[in-house]
């Protein structure tokens, strides 16, 4: 198991409280609605280049940065 620093947490996960400090299960596994994901930008954009924080301030997204979010809704 791989454990990593996430530089930040996306609001959409802040209900789970999670720390900065995380274990990556699988890298092969599909992620489905409602999963936790740790990402790292492979490029910059200036129009999806943010992310927006707990607090609700929006924070540039980097190649440098690792970020948590949850990936996507369920389709109902």
């Amino acid at each position: 198991m791989k454990v990593l620093e996430a530089d930040k947490i996306g609001s959409a996960t802040s209900p789970l409280k999670l720390t900065k400090t995380v274990a990556v299960v699988s890298e092969n596994n599909q992620p489905k609605a409602g999963d936790v994901v740790v990402v790292r930008a492979l490029s910059e954009s200036v129009t999806y280049g943010n992310l927006e924080l707990p607090n609700g301030r929006l924070a540039r997204l980097t190649t440098t940065t690792f970020c948590s979010a949850c990936w996507g809704s369920a389709a109902r």
